[in-house]
Formats: C-alpha cells, structure tokens, sequence
C-alpha cells in the first residue's frame, strides 16, 4: 500500500509503475473532495495474486470499487481483482510523442482518473 485513505476508502487505485504520479495526484483531488481513497503501487500482478488470499482481501477489499490506471494494456484488470473495476490506459500501439504528451492526448491523466473513480462510486 502506497498511501492508505482517511477514512474507509470509498474507492481504490491501483497502478503498476510510472502510473503512480497519475493516480497519487488523483488521490490528492479525490481526498480533497471528501472521497477517502486508497492507493496501491502494485509493481508485479503475479507477486500479488501468489500472495495468500487473507492478505489480498486486506489490501483490496472486495465491495470497494478499483480503478487502475495501467499505460500499457488495462485490458484483464477484472480477472486480477474482485469485484467493481475500471481500467484507464491506453490500449492501442503506434502513436509516438513524448509520454506526458500521449497520457494527456489518450486520458492517461489524474482528471480522468478522478472522473472514473466518482463514476463508481
């Protein structure tokens, strides 16, 4: 856990790399505007899903929406965690420019992210 929420989190982001500025800014905003929110750095799924499934429920409770903010393929988020998930990312190959450049011009941003986490919740 990268950053636990003020209260019982509301919702929870995940990210798994250089995402973790996007989705530490969107906690930020999200506890400024009341939302208790959790964040999790989760370097290596296959560390996380090999862990025994008392820890992974304290960490990412089910019944707590999740929102993952993945660069490279957020397609198969849902088959890693229970329950209300979305994934923000970009999806598709080709594109070239400067990473700052493509997570604004592909929603890859801490906006996006908040809009999705008050979508769940």
């Amino acid at each position: 856990m990268l950053a636990e929420a003020s209260a019982d989190p509301k919702v929870i982001l995940v990210a798994t790399g250089s995402e973790v500025e996007i989705a530490a800014a969107a906690q930020v905003t999200l506890e400024a505007a009341g939302v208790p929110t959790r964040l999790i750095s989760m370097p290596c799924v296959e560390w996380y899903t090999a862990q025994p499934d008392a820890y992974k429920a304290s960490i990412l409770p089910a019944g707590v929406p999740k929102v993952v903010i993945e660069a490279a393929q957020p397609i198969g988020w849902r088959d890693v965690l229970d329950g209300t998930v979305t994934a923000i990312g970009i999806d598709h190959f080709g594109a070239s420019a400067d990473a700052a450049t493509l997570y604004r011009e592909y929603g890859l941003t801490a906006a996006a992210v908040v809009e999705a986490a008050n979508a769940l919740i």
